[in-house]
């Protein structure tokens, strides 16, 4: 059941995001499935593009672009060295300008989604995808600082 005042293609592609996150924690992905996760959130990215300029709210799909921009710069495959199989660290971490703008954008994301929740515990949208927008954007934060 989706929650009142939260689309079900939000939660599908919040439930993506953190799949994906989760997979390069744990695996070494070969270069087809990055490319295929990329394109998966270049999707992603143009959907709350569409989503966001149409009339009705937008912050949501705004956070959640920011989020797949994200994922994508995860999933650029380059640099790293491969193994014989052609398998790289699903963890490489690319820097430079658009990883730290990245950074500084979910940490922006994360900090409205916590101002939201302390400011308005009974407010149409609903805390727990408030919470999973937090969270989400605090570890892409992490991973993509090379944190985690």
């Amino acid at each position: 059941m989706t929650p009142p005042g939260h689309p079900r293609d939000l939660l599908a592609w919040h439930a993506l995001c953190f799949a994906a996150m989760a997979g390069m924690l744990v695996l070494t992905l070969p270069d087809w499935l990055a490319v295929a996760g990329l394109a998966l959130f270049a999707v992603g990215v143009l959907w709350c593009v569409a989503r966001a300029v149409r009339p009705g709210p937008r912050a949501s799909y705004v956070a959640l672009g920011v989020c797949c921009a994200a994922m994508i710069v995860m999933l650029v495959p380059g640099g790293m060295a491969h193994d014989g199989m052609g398998a790289r660290p699903a963890m490489s971490v690319h820097r430079g300008v658009l990883t730290g703008v990245l950074v500084a954008a979910l940490v922006c994301v994360a900090l409205v989604a916590a101002v939201r929740l302390a400011r308005d515990p009974g407010s149409s949208r609903p805390r727990a995808a408030t919470a999973a927008e937090l969270i989400l954007a605090d570890l892409m934060a992490a991973m993509l600082a090379g944190v985690v």
